[in-house]
């Protein structure tokens, strides 16, 4: 007889994914911003060191979509369409 305060193993596999930790962590930074001045303060002065490294982000995301694309296309024509369809998961890959 199975335990009761076990999950069903097809519910466990869907909130492994569910990113329902990160957003109530999100909604708390963000809480913090607008309530506490220190913190406030302390975001302020590190955006101009975070706007540079997520414009870095982006752009070796792109490059390497359109690595994929290029590298896919150069195949044959028939490669050009997969290229297309699996170039945003080159870049997700990349940031996970």
């Amino acid at each position: 007889m199975a335990s009761q305060d076990q999950e069903d193993p097809v519910q466990e596999l869907i909130s492994q994914y569910l990113p329902t930790e990160t957003l109530s962590e999100a909604r708390n930074l963000v809480h913090r911003f607008q309530e506490g001045e220190a913190f406030k303060l302390y975001v302020l002065r590190r955006m101009w060191l975070v706007i540079p490294a997520g414009l870095v982000i982006l752009l070796v995301g792109l490059a390497c979509a359109a690595a994929t694309v290029l590298f896919l296309a150069g195949g044959g024509s028939w490669l050009a369409l997969p290229a297309f369809v699996l170039a945003p998961f080159s870049s997700w890959r990349l940031s996970s």
